[in-house]
């Protein structure tokens, strides 16, 4: 019995042996700019209640629910629903539905809504109005300024430079 189960687990050493003595990459060989394929430039809606930090496709949510709880929450975007006016971003964790406005409104903010998690009670949940955002977006020197009165930014992949 006891050498059924060594037989795989020797067969699991002999293979990865080799892996074991190799060196990480040289530390100049690392890109500085891309860490675990997630871009460093992107833009951030600032609002009332949190603001979203979007790396192409995905994006950091620091906000207060409705009971006044901060949380904060990784979101993956979601291309079933793109259109031309909205990104779509989905919650990892509950499954909250984000929409960004594509372009901003009159006052120059761009519209959050969230559609909460389908539960039993509510298969098909409405989507809500969140908050009205500012769009900021990096400077070269790594300060990120707020753009004012930017009417014509359409949200894009973030791309490196």
């Amino acid at each position: 019995m006891k050498s059924r189960t060594c037989l795989p687990m020797l067969m699991v050493l002999f293979v990865t042996s080799p892996l074991l003595g190799q060196a990480p990459p040289a530390a100049d060989a690392i890109d500085p700019t891309v860490v675990g394929q997630l871009e460093h430039s992107g833009w951030l809606l600032v609002g009332a209640r949190g603001k979203h930090y979007v790396f192409g496709g995905l994006a950091i949510a620091d906000y207060r629910d409705s009971a006044g709880q901060r949380r904060i929450v990784v979101l993956q975007r979601d291309d079933q629903l793109g259109t031309d006016k909205h990104l779509y971003f989905r919650e990892l964790g509950e499954g909250h539905r984000w929409s960004f406005a594509r372009r901003p409104g009159a006052d120059g903010t761009y519209g959050i809504w969230i559609q909460l998690a389908a539960t039993e009670a509510s298969p098909q949940p409405a989507w809500l109005p969140f908050d009205r955002a500012r769009l900021e977006r990096p400077s070269e020197g790594g300060a990120l300024p707020t753009t004012g009165g930017a009417t014509s930014v359409l949200f894009a992949p973030c791309r490196r430079q």
